[in-house]
């Protein structure tokens, strides 16, 4: 019970953020005092590209893009998430597995590895490498957000298993679009760095 506590007090359960640009999605926040001991169902449409950044808290030209991250936050809300990716390379003060595993991902699908920080991947395409990509980068949004035109909805259902989440899908219908991904993400807030 208390580790689902403490879960419930650092995780805000994103349901749907679906991978597709303009309608707000949705998002179930869990307070801090709060205890997500029951299941949690939600149904959302919506259209948001993702922006993957491989990253590292040892890396200075990463920490120079910041403002710039919050700059395309706030230009485009909703409509896009950006994801940080810490390398399991022991020195980020990060190091989650599933960034690793995310980063493993994204390097089976292109020719060279991923290996320099900062490196961006707008919706799986190209990837860009440092500070001086960040036009390109800019670019590979605006064309992405110009190219899409239809929504997915979906519906699914986060269940408390012991000290694990099930996600089911209730209901699902992607746009006519080959690029269409669908992603759901656990956040955790005010994780402390060294």
């Amino acid at each position: 019970m208390r580790s689902r506590r403490l879960m419930a007090t650092t995780l805000v359960v994103c349901l749907g953020v679906l991978l597709t640009s303009v309608t707000p999605t949705t998002a179930v926040a869990i307070a801090p005092s709060g205890l997500l001991d029951h299941p949690l169902s939600t149904g959302t449409g919506g259209r948001t590209m993702l922006v993957e950044e491989v990253t590292a808290t040892w890396c200075p030209s990463c920490a120079e893009i910041d403002p710039e991250l919050v700059r395309v936050a706030d230009s485009h809300g909703s409509r896009i998430a950006l994801i940080a990716l810490h390398p399991s390379d022991g020195e980020d003060d990060f190091q989650p597995p599933a960034s690793q595993y995310r980063i493993d991902r994204i390097n089976a699908l292109r020719d060279e590895p991923v290996v320099s920080t900062p490196t961006f991947v707008v919706e799986g395409g190209e990837a860009r490498v440092g500070y001086e990509a960040w036009t390109d980068v800019q670019r590979d949004i605006l064309s992405t957000e110009l190219e899409r035109d239809g929504m997915s909805e979906l519906a699914f259902t986060v269940t408390p298993e012991n000290d694990m989440f099930r996600v089911t899908l209730n209901e699902l219908r992607l746009v006519d679009s080959p690029s269409t991904q669908l992603t759901y993400m656990v956040l955790e807030h005010d994780k402390r760095v060294s």
